[in-house]
């Protein structure tokens, strides 16, 4: 009782009601239910996707927008944001294309870092990008005043994820909005990730009731927080104790790249040894880091027995030192891991069971990602969790015929992702729509930094959206298509290359 005292004073009223609500034994059963379903796998994107024939100087604005919108689909994502751009010389003419149409060609501007040609048009057609939830999308990320409710009737939940981030919605309001679509809450576990994001600086209690809500909507362990403050969320977060770790099964390889990361590395690794799965071995390889990185590694993991150090001799990029790691790996699979991304307990289990399936030749998986102060990052698809590249799992074997990565500074797990779809089909690859860890944004993660960057509106970098273009215009891998000479020059020419060098292994 007066546990339940003190737990109505932290939380309030609205927010309280919304958790007796969640908890009560209708919601608690449908979670159950409902947990396979979000945590199943689901085939790979088809391998076979071309780009339309560009559209000639005399088109239209509506077939230029058309066809802006087919290329995004395609992934021409350069081409789309350069057709986009042709199109604000002609805004009138656009109030022919279809509300659709329209949206994706803002959407091409974003992704090109067009703010300003983006927020001139959505001002002259705002009413028809309202009409559409990839429109209001486009209007929260100008700011140009989306609503709270999608035209399906459903939260917006990138507006509302906003919102909280600027200090204008707190968990209570929250909780009035969503309060009488629970079965919304059910069926769109990233809503639980909101909810933490309100109150995890306030009460972390009640925040980790909100993350262990949306772990259990995939079959996940449940978490808590570390009491006190902490510079970085991930670093005080904990998972229930798995079962005894399973020590049969084939051997895994774990391949870390990791630079200047001396305030990430430890959670990151310990979260690998404390898997469900046992049987592994982690390969971390610093990147010749300017900052304590190996020292710490040595410190903490030098007499660890499932751990292996090495070091580069110069800086050579993350793509090159896993592939450095690879042939140095002893696992019958090899997967990856960031230098700053906490993965759940049960990663490497899922993936091995689900490689373990006829026909089931790689396998990733989703994440979600986390600023250091908690607040989960959600996209213009009204979701937080993305498809999470650097997850593969594969047989060694595989890696060694179809990889390795290219000589890229960012995007070369794209780029081998389609070409394991192209070769194996979208059965052979397998996508688990449950998150297998958490990833740190931070202004120096590789998806913020300036040149290579992956926000909410898109792929601003130019280099990412070129690397994207170069996978995907083809219809098939480019590896096939284009000799590697060539794919390598055009990364060059977008400064997106960068030479392999020498890994030296650290006793």
């Amino acid at each position: 009782m007066l546990g339940d005292a003190r737990r109505n004073i932290a939380v309030g009223g609205a927010l309280d009601a919304l958790e007796q609500r969640l908890d009560g034994p209708v919601a608690r059963a449908v979670t159950h239910l409902l947990a396979p379903w979000h945590g199943r796998a689901k085939p790979a994107p088809p391998s076979t996707r071309r780009v339309p024939v560009p559209p000639d100087a005399a088109a239209s604005a509506p077939e230029v927008a058309a066809w802006v919108e087919e290329a995004l689909r395609s992934g021409a994502l350069e081409t789309a944001a350069q057709a986009a751009m042709r199109l604000t010389a002609a805004p009138e003419e656009l109030s022919r294309a279809t509300p659709a149409a329209l949206a994706r060609v803002i959407e091409a501007l974003l992704m090109g870092g067009q703010h300003d040609r983006a927020r001139e048009l959505s001002r002259a057609h705002m009413p028809r990008l309202a009409a559409t939830t990839a429109g209001q999308s486009s209007l929260e990320l100008l700011d140009l005043g989306a609503s709270d409710w999608l035209p399906d009737g459903t939260p917006h939940w990138l507006r509302l994820s906003r919102r909280i981030a600027a200090g204008a919605l707190s968990a209570e309001d929250l909780a009035r909005i969503v309060v009488d679509k629970l079965l919304v809450c059910l069926k769109a576990p990233d809503v639980h990730l909101l909810f933490f994001s309100a109150i995890v600086q306030r009460d972390g209690a009640a925040a980790t009731r909100f993350l262990s809500r949306y772990l259990a909507a995939y079959g996940s362990p449940a978490c808590e927080l570390r009491p006190g403050k902490t510079s970085n969320v991930l670093r005080s977060l904990t998972f229930a104790a798995p079962p005894t770790p399973r020590w049969t099964g084939k051997s895994v390889s774990v391949l870390v790249a990791t630079r200047n990361s001396a305030a990430t590395i430890e959670y990151a690794i310990e979260s690998l040894l404390a898997q469900s799965y046992g049987k592994l071995e982690i390969l971390v390889g610093d990147d010749a880091s300017d900052d304590e990185t190996l020292p710490v590694l040595q410190d903490r993991f030098g007499h660890e027995p499932r751990v292996r150090l090495f070091r580069s001799s110069r800086q050579q990029g993350s793509y090159n030192l896993r592939n450095a790691l690879a042939r140095r790996a002893l696992g019958e699979y090899v997967t990856f891991h960031d230098a700053d991304d906490l993965a759940l307990p049960d990663r490497i289990a899922r993936q091995v069971a689900q490689l373990a399936r006829p026909g089931v030749m790689a396998c990733v998986g989703n994440f979600a990602r986390v600023t250091a102060d908690g607040r989960f990052v959600f996209f213009k698809d009204q979701k937080a969790t993305r498809l999470c590249p650097v997850s593969l799992m594969l047989e060694r074997r595989t890696f060694g015929a179809i990889g390795p990565f290219r000589s890229a500074k960012v995007g070369a797990d794209l780029e081998l992702y389609a070409a394991l779809c192209a070769r194996f089909g979208p059965r052979g690859v397998s996508r688990l729509r449950a998150p297998l860890m958490f990833g740190l944004s931070a202004p120096g993660s590789a998806t913020r930094s300036s040149g290579s960057e992956a926000l909410q509106d898109g792929y601003r970098s130019p280099a990412r959206r070129a690397y994207s273009e170069l996978v995907f215009a083809q219809g098939h891998s480019p590896r096939r298509s284009l000799p590697a000479s060539e794919m390598d020059e055009r990364l060059r020419a977008t400064g997106n290359f960068i030479d392999s060098a020498e890994l030296l292994e650290v006793g």
